[in-house]
């Protein structure tokens, strides 16, 4: 969903991916252990299967 993705790059240029993997892990915490915090990528996909 382009509108999601946008949303969601725009967060991370606030935030950082560090700050987005936080956010992961408070909606998806199994996930987000698997993940590293600047595995932009990955990060961004999960959040976008959550929302």
């Amino acid at each position: 969903e382009p509108a999601i993705r946008e949303a969601l790059a725009k967060e991370a240029a606030s935030l950082g991916w560090p700050g987005m993997h936080a956010a992961l892990a408070r909606v998806d915490p199994q996930t987000a252990a698997r993940l590293m915090p600047h595995d932009a990528q990955r990060i961004s996909r999960a959040l976008e299967v959550f929302r």
